[in-house]
């Protein structure tokens, strides 16, 4: 029940957020979308309602649900724990991994097919906001060949939080 009313707000919110022209990554705190240390220690309601929120839109447009993977998980949470440790949001690893790599070695067996990022003080649903707000990784969320997802962040004590997603596919191991 709680799972759908997260779905539910987050479709709103979207709606309110297509009208508002200030939607966008940002690099300063914000009042509504920051999250505290406390709220991200709660792992499994964050990473429900990101694929709650997720499967939900996808439904709205008639595409089929993403599962979570552990392994896709953990994946991201390393690579967001590295890119705090590179001050540095981007897709490649200190030890010049990719998204891919990064999934095998995690234990997923398919293709990964994309990786967002970001680097913000920014809640979890403000930054899936961000993201769908961007053609590019609104793409990638919505993508037709997606089957699996992973979500993991690491928070700075300065209140800094390092998100990563990682969308995929089952069954076809490749290369991105």
């Amino acid at each position: 029940m709680f799972r759908s009313f997260y779905a539910i707000v987050l479709l709103l919110g979207l709606a309110v957020a297509g009208c508002d022209s200030t939607v966008g990554a940002s690099n300063v705190p914000s009042s509504p979308g920051v999250v505290s240390s406390a709220e991200l220690r709660d792992t499994a309601s964050i990473q429900f309602r990101h694929a709650d929120a997720i499967n939900a839109l996808r439904a709205s447009r008639g595409l089929n649900q993403l599962s979570f993977s552990q392994a896709l998980n953990s994946a991201a949470l390393t690579h967001a724990r590295d890119m705090a440790l590179q001050q540095r949001a981007w897709h490649f690893g200190s030890d010049r991994s990719n998204p891919q790599s990064r999934a095998v070695r995690a234990g997923f067996g398919g293709r990964i097919l994309g990786e967002n990022i970001s680097e913000s003080f920014d809640g979890d649903i403000a930054t899936l906001q961000n993201w769908l707000a961007d053609p590019g990784a609104a793409r990638l969320i919505l993508s037709s060949e997606a089957t699996a997802v992973g979500f993991g962040w690491f928070q700075e004590p300065t209140g800094k939080i390092w998100w990563v997603q990682l969308i995929g596919t089952t069954g076809r191991p490749g290369s991105v």
